[in-house]
């Protein structure tokens, strides 16, 4: 049994909340997205929040399994033991090109949702779960834990029981408000999105300290702080910059002061 339901979000009205508006039930998805989107209340929208095959299903584009299934530009995948996207400066999609058509193997039918007047391209934000969570930061703990990954990034055996120790007594301490606690590395395979969300970040930036190689931590610490960018959006970047220049110049103050330290314990035990 599936569910297929279309929630939609007044954006300016305060303190809303997501509610349904349709409802789909059946043994199996909807057929044809055409059909399921049939009666969709006529509003304004302001972008659409899909995981990636609800986006390929309501755009009439391929899987994110394809080799031309990127949804903002024009690259080809290669295929190394599953599809990957190694170009960086490929052609960017647009809402024209995607109107017309124009890349014959990123479509598999017509678009449903085209009586919208919206931007197929522009109002469809990428999938943050399986991109971040269930992508990158997925990743990420499977290399360093291994077995599959590069040689050069996996942990030891006793610096991975480290971390899982770390996990589990750091479970005894989150709040009602976390969805899930930590659990051990030995069950990596079965973590949820929101478990990766949750050791992103809030436990890894404590947990992977010491465990990991100074520069794995600063690659880690590198994708958070992108994410945190992504969270807060450009109206709070200027504040986030500046609260990591004050804590650059913090660090920078200690460390100056544990020198100086040093220099007069190294003094009074020469004048001793």
């Amino acid at each position: 049994m599936t569910l297929w339901p279309i929630l939609c979000f007044v954006r300016n009205v305060q303190f809303s909340t997501p509610f349904v508006v349709s409802m789909f039930c059946g043994k199996e998805k909807p057929t044809s997205a055409a059909e399921f989107l049939a009666d969709f209340v006529k509003v304004t929208i302001h972008c659409f929040i899909c995981d990636s095959p609800a986006h390929a299903f309501v755009k009439g584009i391929k899987y994110p399994s394809g080799y031309c299934s990127c949804e903002k530009c024009t690259t080809h995948g290669d295929y190394d033991r599953k599809v990957i996207f190694p170009a960086v400066k490929s052609l960017l999609c647009t809402d024209e090109a995607f109107d017309a058509m124009t890349d014959d193997e990123h479509h598999s039918s017509a678009c449903p949702l085209k009586p919208l007047p919206i931007g197929y391209v522009t109002q469809f934000g990428l999938d943050y779960m399986q991109l971040a969570c269930l992508g990158v930061m997925r990743r990420l703990s499977l290399y360093w834990k291994g077995p599959v990954g590069p040689l050069h990034v996996r942990l030891g055996r006793k610096f991975v029981s480290d971390l899982s120790a770390r996990l589990l007594h750091m479970s005894q301490c989150v709040p009602f408000e976390f969805a899930r606690r930590p659990r051990s590395l030995d069950e990596i395979l079965r973590w949820k999105a929101t478990e990766f969300r949750e050791f992103l970040l809030y436990n890894g930036p404590v947990v992977l300290r010491h465990i990991l190689h100074e520069d794995l931590y600063s690659h880690f610490i590198l994708f958070l702080w992108a994410c945190v960018y992504l969270y807060l959006g450009n109206f709070h970047c200027s504040t986030v910059t500046m609260l990591m220049s004050s804590l650059r110049n913090l660090s920078l103050m200690l460390r100056s002061c544990m020198e100086m330290i040093s220099w007069f314990t190294m003094c009074i035990v020469y004048c001793i």
